[in-house]
């Protein structure tokens, strides 16, 4: 009899086991941006600056329509952005940047990097105009496996430093890139 409950009781606690494994595993699937300083969990039309120790992340489904300017820290985007001032630091765009009027200028840029990833949108409607700090700073775009779209509209310039565009989008069709528009 004890050898039936003491049985019983380890599958239970088997299956209990795998469960909360399951279950972590998950939750490390569904928040791709951890280790956040500062979370904005609610639609914000807030001016947000991000300085060097500060690593912002915004939630999935959140709109913030509020100028973030990125100035040496780390800002994580699971949702919707559309106005940014980019200086220094890193953009990881897992949501989308959508800049619908105007240009995006990134002025006295130093050590930029802007990664887009998989299902991720950076659509900048007219030009990326770039200035950076000196002849020697870097401004990195990644734009990795399944981006849904990496679209400038217009130009892409660059007066200072170097620019690199890393783009790892397969040919299988399963993103797109874009810069200026068409002739027709």
């Amino acid at each position: 009899m004890l050898k039936k409950i003491f049985y019983s009781n380890c599958k239970i606690r088997h299956f209990l086991a795998v469960l909360l494994f399951l279950f972590i595993q998950l939750q490390n699937y569904a928040q791709v941006c951890t280790g956040c300083t500062t979370v904005i969990t609610s639609n914000t039309s807030v001016n947000i600056s991000i300085g060097p120790t500060d690593f912002v992340c915004i939630a999935p489904g959140v709109s913030a329509t509020g100028n973030i300017t990125l100035n040496g820290g780390k800002l994580c985007n699971e949702g919707i952005v559309n106005n940014l001032t980019l200086i220094e630091g890193t953009f990881d765009n897992h949501g989308s940047f959508i800049k619908p009027t105007g240009n995006l200028n990134i002025s006295n840029a130093k050590n930029l990097k802007i990664n887009c990833y998989e299902n991720s949108v950076f659509d900048v409607s007219n030009a990326i105009n770039i200035d950076g700090a000196n002849n020697t700073d870097s401004i990195v775009f990644n734009v990795f496996s399944g981006s849904s779209l990496f679209s400038i509209g217009k130009d892409l310039s660059i007066s200072k430093g170097w620019l690199k565009i890393a783009n790892s989008i397969s040919s299988g069709g399963s993103g797109i890139i874009v810069v200026g528009l068409p002739s027709i």
